[in-house]
Order: structure tokens, then C-alpha cells, then sequence
């Protein structure tokens, strides 16, 4: 499978003008903040984040995007030193790396499956993020979070990161010991275009997974897509939660994390909070 190719001198060169481009679009978006009537960040710092975020990352290629991150695991052995946690990785029969976060002997495990469209590693924000849903979580219940470094794109071609994620839940419920009602799958992205499918693709899926919960920010571009996902998941199951953060964009808690941001988001709230229902009522 090809890898991405690095970027060529002439895309380096290129990111020159559109950093200032981006400049630009931040000017922008602060003069224009107090005219605004549809919905946007709650202060002016994360509004000109996302406005130099918006017009950088929507004129650059895969290669320039890969090349300006790390790896999933280079990213958990960074937070890892960080937080002074030894880290933990197993490595499946199929090669493919998994990261522990918490205790592997603990009674429930999110299965935690990162965004960015199957081109982009784990941010740091998302492994912050994690670090600190596993704390709070652990003084209510027994938890721990796996984290696979599945294989991005192009390296990786489309469906091969679902069967990743397919072969490690199989490895937690068969190796590792792990009860399929105390594992959560949890991912930060809406691939596949589920929205587009049918209510009959649904059907069934009730008797497969308890409970669900959906977030969206209501500022995202994706926001129509994700409502009407939503529409048709209620359709086939009845315990379906659905929250939107007032103006909050895209992965708006993770990004929190990558700000520097210490409060909490309304969000971010919920979902701890979510989780953390499902574990008591379990007893763990």
C-alpha cells in the first residue's frame, strides 16, 4: 500500500502565502464577529483559531497535513512522559499498535476510534482529552481507554481502518477478557457519510449496542448531516441521546485541550457525565 509522499519543494514553498492568507482570513473574521448572525465561538481568541485553521487546512494537501504531525504513538509516549504514566502498547497478531490509558485489568474500557477523515494521526488534544475523561471517570468507576494507531490513508486504503477497529474490539472482548456491554466505542468523526443511508440500514441495531450517544457542535459545517443521522438513528433505536453545544465548532473539545483552555465545555460535561451513568449502573 503507497504511503503519502512527502511534500515537494514547491508545496513547502506554498505554505509561505497561505500562512498569510490565513492571517488575512483572522483579520477578517474579528471585524466581521460583531455583525455575525449565524453562529460562532463564544470569544474572539477561538473564533480567530478556527478562522486561520478554516483557511490553512482548506488549501493544503495530505502530504503537508501529515508532514506537519507526528504519529498516534508518538503523540501517547509524548502525553505519557508529560503526565509521568509508563506506557503500555500491545501490538495485535495483524501488527497493528494499541495504547493503554488506565489500569488493563479495569471493568469497563472505551474503545477510543480518533477523527480526521483516516488522513490524520491523534492530536495532542485528543490524547489530553482522554488523559483526563480516564481521571474523572476513575473516581467513580474501573476504566481504562484503548487507543489504536490505526493506519492512515493513503498507506491505508478505505475499509481497512474499520477492520482494524473490528479486529480490536474482537482482540479486548477475546484476549483481553473484556465483556462487550462494558465496552464503549467512541469516535470524534462522521465518516462513511452515515446520513445518506437508509432507515432499513439501521434496522437491528437496538439489539446490537444498549445505548448511544451522539455530539455535534452547533457552529460545524456538518451540523445538517448530523441532525439528519440522527433523525434516522432515533427511528431504529430507542436510546439514542443527541446534545449540541451552543456555537461550538468541529471536535470543539478537543480543540479546547490544544488552546490551552482549563474550564470545561458544556460538552465535554456531558459526555463525562454520560459515560459515567453507564459505568455505575453497571457497578463498576
Amino acid at each position: 500500500m503507497p504511503a503519502a509522499p512527502p511534500p515537494t519543494t514547491a508545496e513547502n514553498l506554498s505554505l509561505i502565502p497561505k500562512a498569510f492568507f490565513a492571517l488575512g482570513s483572522v483579520s477578517y473574521a474579528l471585524l466581521t464577529r460583531p455583525l455575525a448572525s449565524s453562529p460562532r465561538p463564544v470569544d474572539a481568541f477561538r473564533d480567530a483559531v478556527y478562522a486561520a485553521m478554516r483557511s490553512f487546512l482548506s488549501s493544503i494537501s495530505t502530504a503537508q497535513e501529515q508532514a506537519s504531525q507526528v504519529s498516534t504513538e508518538a503523540q501517547y509516549l509524548a502525553v505519557s512522559k508529560y503526565k509521568h504514566y509508563a506506557p503500555d502498547t500491545d501490538v495485535l497478531d495483524s501488527g497493528l499498535r494499541v495504547h493503554w490509558l488506565g489500569p488493563k485489568l479495569s471493568r469497563s474500557t472505551i474503545l477510543f476510534l480518533h477523527g480526521g477523515g483516516f488522513n490524520l494521526a491523534a492530536s495532542s488534544g485528543h490524547l489530553e482529552w482522554l488523559w483526563d475523561l480516564k481521571n474523572d471517570l476513575a473516581q467513580q468507576a474501573s476504566i481504562s481507554v484503548v487507543i489504536p494507531s490505526y493506519t492512515l490513508a493513503p498507506e491505508g486504503q478505505y475499509p481497512l481502518q474499520l477492520r482494524q477497529a473490528a479486529e480490536v474490539l474482537q482482540w479486548l472482548v477475546e484476549k483481553q477478557g473484556k465483556s462487550p456491554a462494558n465496552v464503549c466505542p467512541a469516535e470524534l468523526d462522521y465518516y462513511n457519510q452515515p446520513a445518506d443511508a437508509d432507515e432499513q440500514w439501521f434496522s437491528g441495531l437496538d439489539k446490537k449496542v444498549k445505548d448511544m450517544f451522539v455530539y455535534a457542535g452547533g457552529g460545524e459545517i456538518l451540523i445538517d448531516s448530523i441532525e439528519l443521522f440522527v433523525q434516522k438513528l432515533k427511528q431504529a433505536h430507542p436510546r439514542v441521546e443527541f446534545f449540541v453545544q451552543s456555537g461550538a465548532g468541529h471536535d470543539d473539545i478537543i480543540l479546547d485541550k490544544v488552546l490551552g483552555y482549563k474550564k470545561k465545555a458544556e460538552g465535554t460535561k456531558v459526555i463525562e457525565s454520560w459515560i459515567a451513568q453507564r459505568c455505575t449502573a453497571l457497578g463498576y
